[in-house]
């Protein structure tokens, strides 16, 4: 399974002000899954069939920020559901008996629970992307080689 596009993250999108994803991030990702690609492929070359493939985690997840922005005119999906009040603070995190983050208001539209982690909400859009692409076995859009 290749990485999701990291660069993405409310982690990594605090800078822009979560409203766009940090390309930079995303190049490293973009190598990381070119070479996890070459792996799979030398894994099915050496065993003389296509036993190993790629879910294309980048791309469905690319897709499905995409749908989003475009249904809803807006970049709010990298914005976390549940953020620290600072960047020292995650959710969930109670100081002296203070909450140190925030939920907002509807976390069922929200794409992003906190830093690093999508909502049901969230995985349910990938794994739309996902099931549409896999509905047909031979549209290969988000599978690797098989």
């Amino acid at each position: 399974m290749e990485l999701q596009p990291v660069g993405c993250l409310p982690a990594f999108t605090i800078p822009d002000s979560y409203e766009k994803c940090n390309d930079t991030v995303n190049v490293l990702t973009t190598i990381h899954n070119l070479l996890l690609t070459l792996a799979v492929e030398e894994l099915n070359l050496e065993s003389g069939e296509s036993a190993f493939v790629r879910l294309h985690m980048y791309d469905a997840f690319m897709s499905a920020i995409k749908k989003h922005e475009d249904e809803t005119g807006t970049s709010d999906i990298l914005r976390p559901c549940c953020p620290g009040i600072t960047s020292n603070y995650s959710c969930g995190e109670v100081e002296n008996g203070v909450k140190k983050y925030s939920v907002c208001t509807d976390p069922t539209s929200a794409f992003f629970w906190d830093w690093v982690h999508p909502t049901q909400a969230g995985w349910q859009a990938v794994y739309s992307v996902l099931r549409s692409s896999t509905a047909n076995p031979f549209q290969r859009e988000f599978w690797g080689s098989f």
